[in-house]
């Protein structure tokens, strides 16, 4: 099953990094990325501005911090 945004349920189900694990988040992204270089952030970012959206700002937080905002594991970042 893929989501509206065209995210599976993979995402939702791997394995997580340690709990202080640094990372990034933005406000409406769907997963946690470990950084701004991550190809997956930089294909959502370009992906925002061909359809004119907004780009979100950046927020750095933990594994833990993602993990209890509901967010996923980037499929790039956490092979």
């Amino acid at each position: 099953m893929v989501d509206a945004m065209g995210h599976g349920p993979t995402q939702f189900q791997k394995p997580w990094p340690p709990d202080a694990t640094p990372g990034i988040l933005t406000e409406s992204g769907r997963v946690f990325h470990r950084g701004v270089d991550c190809p997956g952030y930089r294909q959502g970012v370009e992906n925002s501005r061909r359809l004119g959206r907004r780009i979100a700002p950046v927020e750095q937080v933990t594994s833990v911090e993602a993990r209890r905002r509901g967010k996923g594991v980037c499929n790039k970042c956490w092979a």
